[in-house]
């Protein structure tokens, strides 16, 4: 990751990158390009610099004429490139690559990798049965073969998945393996993410004191994180206070944490937290401004083709509509977002769970 031993990784891999344009070694410059982009997703920072990255990997030599663990190796910082820019052309055409190339690569790092990230554009998509047909293609995954952060990324892939589909015994077990992990090689920095996913994990099953342990071991090294980083926990710390019913509160670190993700870019994350103001706000009993936030989520979200998204902020604006006295509106929008809920076969919604909704 950037910063590592004090060494600034990315400034070494642009200078190889010029190393290799001026000599011609496309595959060096691909390589080098992929690297740098799979940092932003270790250590995140602003993301702005990710654009010149982008455009360095689409200058190089084109991956679909890469083959074996060398395209798995590039395609896997697919897991940087959906932070900036979730609707590029290239994550597509490399996720649908996955299933043939898994099969006919030897099991090692680059697979696990290439598998991690194919995981997780599925993910962020709300493609629950793609994921599935990876992680229970991968039987007996030995995260071993994988440097610790990336094992991480495998087992951050898993909690999310038990997440979105309601299987917590599944999520629980993945997140005791990620602590043992960071226990066993002395990742202490690592150990503030892990607590996020399994804060979130927490507030998906209505457990507060368990999100509270988790946010509460977050805290602990917030003020050494960047501001960036922060977003996790001020976001999670809202599903908590809309939990607790302190709405007040909720309101209040949404739209801090909105204003704090529009600062970093990536539309995905934006949407994600605008969807958590317009459930604050509902919560609050603000319902215009939460329709208007809700409304507002479903066009973003259709615009990255984020269909969980597309379903939970449907779901939350018809409703809202129905409090308001607009059944029209509501019925059209409810008819919308079911049918991408049946579509996707979707046993819960995403952001924070409202029961009366």
């Amino acid at each position: 990751t950037p910063g590592e031993q004090g060494v600034e990784v990315v400034d070494v891999l642009e200078a190889a990158s010029d190393r290799f344009d001026a000599t011609g070694e496309a595959l060096g410059a691909l390589l080098a390009a992929a690297a740098a982009i799979e940092t932003y997703y270790y250590d995140e920072t602003s993301l702005e610099p990710l654009d010149g990255w982008i455009a360095r990997l689409e200058r190089s030599s084109s991956v679909a004429r890469v083959s074996g663990e060398c395209a798995a190796e590039v395609m896997a910082c697919g897991n940087g490139l959906l932070l900036r820019q979730p609707g590029h052309r290239l994550l597509a055409e490399w996720a649908a690559r996955g299933p043939n190339l898994l099969t006919r690569l030897a099991p090692g790092p680059s697979r696990l990798k290439y598998a991690a990230f194919i995981v997780q554009y599925h993910l962020w998509r709300g493609e629950f049965a793609a994921c599935a047909v990876i992680l229970d293609a991968l039987p007996g995954v030995n995260l071993s073969m994988l440097r610790p952060p990336e094992a991480l990324l495998w087992l951050h892939g898993v909690v999310a998945y038990a997440r979105f589909t309601a299987d917590a015994e599944r999520g629980r077990a993945a997140v005791g393996d990620a602590f043992d992990l960071i226990e066993r090689h002395g990742l202490a920095l690592h150990a503030y993410n892990m607590h996020g996913y399994a804060a979130a994990l927490a507030l998906a099953t209505n457990d507060a004191g368990g999100a509270a342990g988790h946010l509460d071991a977050m805290r602990a090294t917030l003020a050494e994180r960047s501001q960036e980083d922060q977003t996790h926990y001020w976001h999670l710390a809202t599903g908590l206070a809309v939990l607790r019913g302190q709405t007040r509160n909720a309101v209040a670190l949404a739209r801090q944490t909105l204003e704090l993700s529009g600062g970093i870019g990536g539309s995905y994350r934006s949407t994600a937290h605008r969807m958590s103001l317009a459930v604050a706000l509902y919560r609050a009993g603000e319902l215009r401004p939460a329709l208007e936030q809700a409304l507002a989520v479903v066009a973003q979200a259709r615009a990255i083709d984020a269909a969980l998204t597309v379903f939970s902020s449907g779901l939350l604006a018809s409703h809202v509509h129905e409090q308001l006295g607009d059944r029209a509106a509501a019925d059209a929008l409810l008819a919308e977002a079911l049918a991408v809920g049946r579509e996707h076969d979707y046993p819960l919604t995403g952001g924070w769970w409202l029961p009366q909704m």
